[in-house]
């Protein structure tokens, strides 16, 4: 049921009459228009915090890797998090791998399941996950996860951002 049929209900078995009915109705109204005006709110807060963080980025250098032996380890369906995920379908996770520098283990800003923006990187500007590592001998790198037979790319100079805010309380 819902709460506008149990009213006419009680109204039907004269329970309650117009006046409540219509007291009830704006106070439901009003409470609804409330919910609308926090959500506005919090809307435009977490637009001034996203706009903060595109302020200040790290200059990376993004490039793609294939979920394959001779450019993962021996099992190249596994994150270095653990995170098991389906090959065939690799570039629909937007998972990435990051340059130890980068990593919070080895003095970077990022941990394993961090989301990240990348921008200035064409087509492949947006939202990632950080779920792998790369080799030691690159710096400041991003290494998306694509699927075999995505054409291999690389942009330089790209901003790298953390998306601190989403794990914050609002």
């Amino acid at each position: 049921f819902t709460f506008l049929s149990v009213l006419m209900n009680f109204k039907a078995n004269k329970l309650v009459n117009d006046k409540d009915i219509i007291a009830l109705k704006e106070q439901v109204i009003s409470q609804k228009q409330d919910n609308i005006d926090s959500l506005f709110v919090e809307n435009s807060n977490l637009k001034s915090k996203m706009l903060s963080i595109l302020d200040a980025g790290i200059k990376v250098t993004v490039t793609n890797y294939n979920p394959v032996r001779n450019q993962t380890d021996d099992t190249p369906n596994i994150t270095a998090d653990m995170t098991k995920f389906d090959v065939n379908h690799a570039s629909k996770y937007k998972y990435v791998a990051v340059s130890r520098n980068l990593l919070k283990q080895y003095g970077g800003i990022l941990e394993f399941g961090d989301l990240i923006i990348i921008k200035n990187a064409g087509k492949r500007d947006g939202i990632y996950i950080v779920k792998d590592i790369m080799n030691e001998r690159y710096v400041n790198y991003i290494d998306v996860l694509e699927t075999l037979g995505t054409e291999n790319y690389s942009y330089t100079n790209v901003d790298l951002f953390k998306l601190i805010w989403l794990t914050e309380s609002v």
